[in-house]
């Protein structure tokens, strides 16, 4: 995390990271973007808008392609606040840029939303990858409902549910599994 406020002991954070306290415990804390991507070997921010300037910009697709084409051991990928984006300076610790196609009326996703839109392209690129050399299987219909039901179960225990509202966290659920 470079420069932020966020209260990472708040127990509204941990209830929506689930599963993810060692996560948010492992947390470094930066001043300055430069220090926090130093290590990385190729660095990918984000940005709602075009940019002139010297940096190639990619799809979200074309990410995890490039990453691999690269030998890229050690990825970094950068977004910056929902109200201002990154900087100049942020930008200039970038290699390249995402950039998510948006309709001209709103051209720029809730920070969470572009985040999962580029994390869940470079994982379906990654994905085939790992899972063919380990040999593993697609989960069945069967264990999909399995894991739906779990996790109802556990939205309800947690008191979740309630919160998210249960007809329509339920339906996500179902729409997400059956994908």
């Amino acid at each position: 995390l470079v420069r932020s406020t966020a209260d990472l002991s708040s127990v509204e954070l941990r209830m929506m990271a689930v599963h993810a306290a060692p996560v948010l415990d492992g947390l470094t804390h930066y001043d300055a973007l430069a220090d926090a991507v130093r290590d990385l070997q190729w660095v990918v921010g984000s940005c709602a808008t075009a940019r002139a300037g010297k940096l190639p910009v990619l799809a979200p697709a074309d990410v995890a392609p490039q990453a691999v084409d690269r030998r890229v051991g050690r990825l970094g990928l950068v977004f910056g606040n929902e109200a201002e984006g990154l900087r100049r300076d942020e930008l200039e610790c970038c290699a390249a840029y995402v950039r998510i196609a948006a309709e001209p009326e709103q051209p720029s996703l809730n920070l969470s939303h572009a985040v999962a839109v580029v994390l869940a392209n470079v994982h379906t690129a990654v994905r085939p990858m790992q899972h063919t050399a380990a040999g593993e299987h697609a989960a069945s219909r069967e264990e999909l409902d399995l894991l739906g039901r779990v996790c109802l179960e556990l939205a309800a225990r947690s008191g979740y549910a309630a919160y998210a509202g249960g007809a329509r966290l339920r339906s996500g659920l179902q729409r997400m599994f059956r994908r």
